[in-house]
């Protein structure tokens, strides 16, 4: 019979890639148009290849404790494990993988940006950094290494927002010198 904790713990990541399938064709609003814009680097790049990522991720995962249980049987398995191991947090992991759906959504809505801003700031406070200088840094470098990544050097038409967003994306180009 098998253990419902070892069941949980693989059925977790098999169950991440399920949503990645489902929704990867939901990047866009149109996925025709996103097809037919020639470069390799057009707007579907970035969220593509994260969304890509965290399912490589849970494959990955989902080997590892399939691994582990070939390795130790349920049966075989001590009662309580040891305390000083290290656990997945499955709750983390689906909070992750919901922040990074949020950020998707953000993105066409408030701008590239913010939401970049915000969502490598909230990735930090959930990796457990606390200190308020370094995650400020981490989210302020990394979304302007981003931003010339994709604006300045693959020429990435990145979304800018809705109404005082938009404002706000524009004098940040402006700022950083990439309008």
């Amino acid at each position: 019979m098998v253990d419902m904790r070892v069941f949980a713990r693989i059925a977790t990541p098999l169950a991440m890639i399920v949503c990645i399938f489902l929704l990867s064709g939901r990047i866009f609003d149109n996925p025709r148009a996103a097809q037919m814009i020639p470069d390799s680097f057009g707007p579907a790049f970035w969220p593509t290849w994260l969304l890509w990522g965290v399912g490589i991720c849970c494959a990955l995962w989902a080997l590892h404790e399939f691994w582990m249980l070939r390795k130790a049987p349920a049966a075989a398995a001590p009662a309580e494990e040891p305390k000083d191991e290290e656990e997945y947090d499955t709750k983390l992991a689906w909070i992750g993988m919901a922040v990074v759906f949020v950020y998707a959504y953000l993105i066409q809505q408030i701008g590239f940006p913010i939401a970049t801003f915000l969502f490598l700031i909230t990735w930090c406070l959930l990796g457990g950094y606390r200190r308020p200088v370094k995650v400020l840094l981490v989210g302020l470098l990394g979304t302007m290494a981003f931003l010339y990544m994709f604006v300045m050097i693959a020429l990435m038409p990145l979304d800018r927002g809705h109404g005082v967003f938009d404002d706000i994306t524009v004098a940040t180009y402006r700022l950083l010198g990439i309008y």
